[in-house]
């Protein structure tokens, strides 16, 4: 029963995978996670509203090849009136959505791209009208 149980949870994981979000500083902190030998499972996570504005961003997602595991979408309003709560719908800020997609896909991620949009006022639309904007804006901005 015990060597079932460690096997159970070596299998486990060896299949689990950490990501390290970069926020609230640029990818250079995961990355620095990444270089000081933490174990294969961790990884870095691209979200687009904490790493954007990093003069250094697309040598940065370049290094971090192999070791992307996710992949967020939002988009950073002008003006920002919330930081915490203030993401946008995709189209409607400054954020080169496609060319972050196009880097990160370059560097070898090919997993999910979650839509992550912290913002009341987004959440209060009714499903039936938001599901089909967040579908379209997807299909045209990321």
């Amino acid at each position: 029963m015990r060597t079932a149980l460690t096997e159970q949870t070596k299998s486990t994981t060896e299949s689990l995978r950490i990501g390290l979000s970069a926020f609230p500083f640029s990818f250079l902190v995961g990355l620095a996670a990444l270089a000081l030998g933490v174990v294969a499972t961790v990884g870095v996570v691209a979200d687009v509203y904490h790493v954007w504005w990093d003069p250094e961003l697309y040598g940065e997602i370049a290094r971090a090849a192999g070791r992307l595991v996710g992949f967020h979408v939002s988009d950073w309003l002008v003006p920002m009136e919330n930081v915490l709560m203030g993401r946008g719908m995709m189209g409607d800020g400054v954020i080169e959505l496609r060319r972050i997609r196009a880097a990160v896909e370059g560097a070898g991620y090919a997993g999910p791209i979650e839509v992550e949009i912290f913002n009341e006022e987004i959440w209060r639309m009714p499903l039936d009208t938001l599901l089909p904007l967040i579908k379209e804006r997807y299909v045209t901005c990321v």
